[in-house]
């Protein structure tokens, strides 16, 4: 493979943008996302890197399940939380990569394959 002319400093671009997805990537903790049980009861708050940061349960959650239904349905409202935080955080952290980082990642695949 040849080396374009401009590689080292597509690499410098490519550094410097990664720098500012890792900056990104970090402040994206600070973002939450809601999921809630198909009837409300339960409420779970996660970051967008994938920590709890809140659970509540309604009022009446108590008496509207027994003790194992409650338990699925508080698991089940986390996993959905923790789901959807993933998917926006890998939506941002795409759409937040700078051509340079691609474009250096693809003529590394091609060095590699070659």
């Amino acid at each position: 493979m040849t080396v374009p002319a401009d590689f080292h400093r597509l690499a410098a671009d490519a550094e410097a943008g990664l720098h500012a997805m890792q900056q990104a990537a970090e402040k994206l903790g600070s973002r939450t996302v809601e999921s809630r049980s198909a009837d409300g009861s339960v409420t779970a708050v996660a970051s967008l890197h994938g920590r709890m940061t809140e659970l509540s349960l309604r009022h009446d959650a108590l008496r509207t399940y027994d003790s194992e239904s409650l338990g699925e349905a508080i698991a089940d409202t986390i996993r959905a939380a923790q789901l959807q935080a993933r998917s926006a955080y890998e939506t941002e952290v795409r759409q937040s990569t700078p051509a340079a980082v691609g474009r250096y990642l693809d003529l590394l695949r091609e060095a590699c394959e070659s």
